[in-house]
């Protein structure tokens, strides 16, 4: 046995330092060649930095585009009011109170889809036109919220299990 021995061990030990130990030492580095293994690590981190890179982008790219949302509903609504401003200049002064008292009415009960439907019709020339404009953009602004609102409110719900 202790010659079976002497004799394998001057080339087990070679056969180990060349082929096993670089495996189990280094996964970057290739089993038989003698290489420092630098490739494999530079091109992991560069893959690492490439993601980050664009996580970092997606996120810039959503955050912008709710702000600009945002601001188109705004400017759609301004020309709305203005659109149909122009469309009821030809409205008589007695059915332009009436539209406006109708409107505050429905607006101070929280019926703001009717509310919204009477205060564009008052006309431009009305004295109360300033006021029915400022209250139009209070219920674009809390329609936008409500919808901001549910919104939250369904990304915050836990996912729940179907059976």
């Amino acid at each position: 046995m202790r010659l079976l021995n002497s004799t394998l061990r001057p080339t087990a030990r070679p056969y180990y330092d060349e082929f096993i130990a670089p495996f189990y030492n280094n996964p970057f580095r290739r089993s038989g060649v003698q290489s420092s293994g630098g490739g494999a690590k530079i091109a992991v981190f560069a893959v690492m930095i490439l993601i980050l890179v664009a996580g970092i982008a997606v996120f810039f790219l959503v955050s912008v585009e709710s702000d600009s949302d945002k601001k188109v509903i705004k400017e759609d609504t301004q020309k709305s009011y203005q659109n149909q401003a122009d469309a009821t200049d030809s409205v008589s002064v007695k059915d332009a109170k009436k539209y406006y008292e109708k409107g505050i009415s429905y607006f101070n009960n929280e019926d703001y889809d009717n509310a919204e439907k009477y205060l564009k019709l008052v006309p431009r020339k009305d004295n109360n036109y300033p006021d029915a404009v400022r209250k139009l953009k209070k219920i674009a602004e809390m329609k936008i919220e409500k919808e901001n609102k549910d919104e939250r409110r369904v990304k915050s719900k836990p996912l729940q299990r179907i059976n």
